[in-house]
């Protein structure tokens, strides 16, 4: 009986050992583990924190080294220094980039929920003028390091109106409130990186539009490529070339000119029940663009309807609405209903069924001679000598 005794209390002190030994190994694997992770996470943060060290070297150098008013004596040995800098970047990049680690690191602070485009459009916006004027570029710079963020603000503020956030939420906030030119942003950044912000950007109709340029300390070819096909224009490694970013810039606003260009100079449908010329712009925006366009083919014949209604009726302000279509056709709502206007009455005179006065009352343009006025502008030609020919 004894000998049985004995035999039980052997056998459960070895289920016990066998049971700390497994929550032994268990617990030094996940040790294991989080020392990994939190290795990964410095090499990471590191890495981040060098590139965006070696760019307020290398950019502030390039910058004088580019500039004409720069002494000569000063410039040579600016390009000495801007050698070396491109020398230790051969050997520090290689280094920099074997962190073959996920694209980003998600973690309790640094995912947020996306504040819905209600909550931020309910927040009170300044009334604009829908007048004709020269509008300077604007730019929103979304960037957490202080520094990479006021050196930024330095070389573009002298040509375009600057913004600021310091991450990727308020970074969208701002771009919803403000509908910039151009965004440029950080990828890693805490509360939301760059990546959460431009698919927050991309997926909300009022920002859509907006070209964005990402700047990163994450130089791997799949980097790059999970940044373009996240939406954004462009994708920049840090250590950047102020030239460079500039040219990349002003190339992005130029395409965005050519596009509100073509726009204007496309020619008149022919088709279609007297249907104004389709839009040529972004897939992202037809939905929006639809509305309005909508709008203004429903109300056609209403002398009173107002840019204030066609906010109403699209859901968003008027100033967001100003901003929009601004962007998208280079025109102002006011200036785009009235191009609306006009074709629909040329499309309607070209008809030879219907007289100058009534293609007035059908077009909602109840003065005659600023009708006449703004058709001469358009066509070179009266309306009445549009019908003739």
């Amino acid at each position: 009986m004894q000998k049985i005794i004995f035999t039980i209390i052997l056998l459960l002190f070895a289920v016990i050992y066998i049971i700390y030994y497994i929550y032994k190994m268990k617990y030094k694997a996940e040790l294991e583990v989080r020392l990994s992770e939190l290795k990964i996470r410095f090499f990471f943060d590191a890495s981040h924190e060098i590139r965006n060290i070696l760019t307020m070297i290398t950019a502030p150098v390039d910058n004088l080294v580019n500039d004409k008013n720069t002494p000569k004596n000063i410039s040579s040995q600016l390009d000495s220094v801007a050698h070396n800098i491109q020398r230790m970047l051969h050997i520090v990049n290689p280094i920099l980039d074997k962190n073959k680690f996920e694209h980003f690191f998600p973690d309790k602070n640094t995912i947020i929920h996306a504040e819905s485009e209600d909550d931020i459009e309910n927040q009170d916006l300044e009334n604009l003028d829908d007048v004709e004027q020269d509008i300077q570029y604007s730019i929103l710079i979304v960037e957490n390091d202080d520094e990479v963020r006021k050196f930024l603000r330095t070389v573009l503020e002298p040509e375009y109106h600057v913004f600021e956030a310091v991450d990727g939420k308020s970074g969208y906030r701002s771009a919803f409130q403000n509908i910039p030119d151009l965004i440029i942003s950080d990828v890693i950044m805490p509360r939301s990186n760059g990546f959460k912000m431009l698919k927050q950007i991309r997926t909300t109709a009022v920002t859509s539009h907006i070209p964005v340029i990402l700047l990163t300390a994450k130089a791997e070819m799949e980097d790059k490529l999970c940044g373009l096909e996240s939406g954004a224009d462009d994708y920049i490694t840090k250590p950047f070339s102020v030239p460079y970013l500039r040219a990349r810039i002003e190339n992005i606003l130029q395409q965005r000119m050519r596009l509100q260009q073509f726009y204007c100079s496309m020619p008149l449908a022919q088709k279609d029940e007297f249907t104004p010329r389709q839009l040529i712009i972004k897939s992202r925006n037809d939905i929006f663009m639809k509305k309005v366009m909508d709008e203004i083919e429903n109300n056609m014949d209403n002398c009173d309807y107002s840019i204030d209604m066609i906010a109403v009726a699209v859901g968003v302000s008027r100033t967001v609405l100003l901003k929009k279509i601004k962007e998208l056709t280079g025109l102002t709502p006011v200036e785009f209903m009235r191009d609306i206007k006009l074709q629909r009455a040329a499309q309607l005179l070209s008809t030879k069924q219907v007289s100058v006065k009534e293609v007035i009352c059908m077009v909602g343009m109840n003065d005659g001679k600023y009708f006449r006025e703004c058709f001469k502008k358009k066509f070179g030609k009266n309306p009445s000598d549009y019908i003739l020919n």
